[in-house]
């Protein structure tokens, strides 16, 4: 069976880089960057929505996905910590008296990463979640305070990264290298590039991580009238096949957590722009 897996993974894999290559070999500059960040996005959320629908509850693939879901959030920390590096990189080249073209060539870095990196990683969490919800639903239930939790903290930071860390990110790539071109001093391109509300916005996403992590890892179950709200929810939706009424309590949350950050995303460009 092992050798099976092991050919249509190689397979799996040969057609992406195949039909990506051939997409990306007319593409130059930022548009690469963006044409390789599509194919990424799509390459992850293809092959973990196949593993995870692939297979019953104690298939090889419960522990893919188990196996997959761990690896992706260290993932994630890696680069919430390369990122913050590079953010420190550029802080240091300011003070150091380096040019704008300097500074510019660090967010860029920066950019590159965060265009290409964190979407699959945060999809493939996200998908292989469900995945684990379903396959143990009594255990991994959304009416167990620490999952109810840990979906509303990942919702956050999921679409907050949407709308929030990436496009900070972006402007302040777009501002420096606007910048470079221009030969602005360091001094005063700093002043108008590096909002220091927006590097805090960017840090509190790794400083976030621990918090996330170790409500997975100690799974907290107090008992709060949460719980029964829950469970009450659970048993209307009892209809369903086993496993889904947890799967689709958990994606509701998660969507209108999506909605609240688009809301207060929204309010945040008006009130910049006024």
């Amino acid at each position: 069976m092992w050798y099976a897996w092991a050919v249509i993974s190689l397979g799996w894999s040969a057609i992406w880089i195949e039909f990506g290559t051939k997409y990306t070999s007319s593409k130059q500059g930022d548009e690469l960057v963006g044409a390789w960040g599509g194919i990424l996005l799509g390459f992850a959320a293809a092959t973990v929505a196949v593993t995870c629908l692939a297979g019953g509850r104690h298939s090889v693939a419960s522990v893919l996905a188990l196996w997959i879901h761990h690896a992706s959030t260290w993932a994630l920390l890696a680069f919430l910590l390369v990122a913050e590096a590079l953010q420190r990189e550029a802080c240091w080249r300011i003070r150091g008296g380096e040019t704008a073209t300097d500074v510019a060539a660090t967010y860029r870095r920066l950019w590159i990463l965060t265009r290409i990196v964190p979407a699959p990683i945060a999809v493939t969490i996200f998908l292989t979640g469900l995945r684990l919800i379903w396959q143990s639903p009594e255990r991994n239930s959304p009416r167990e305070m620490w999952l109810f939790c840990l979906v509303i903290a990942f919702g956050f930071f999921f679409f907050d990264g949407i709308w929030g860390y990436t496009p900070i990110v972006a402007n302040a790539y777009e501002g420096w290298r606007r910048a470079a071109e221009n030969n602005l001093p360091v001094a005063f391109a700093s002043v108008r590039y590096m909002r220091q509300w927006e590097r805090v916005q960017l840090s509190a996403h790794v400083i976030s991580w621990p918090i996330v992590f170790l409500l997975g890892v100690f799974q907290w179950r107090p008992v709060t009238p949460m719980v029964g709200c829950v469970t009450t929810l659970e048993q209307r939706l009892s209809g369903l096949p086993e496993g889904w009424p947890q799967v689709t309590i958990a994606v509701a949350v998660w969507a209108l957590v999506g909605l609240f950050v688009r809301a207060i995303r929204h309010i945040q460009c008006r009130l910049t722009r006024a």
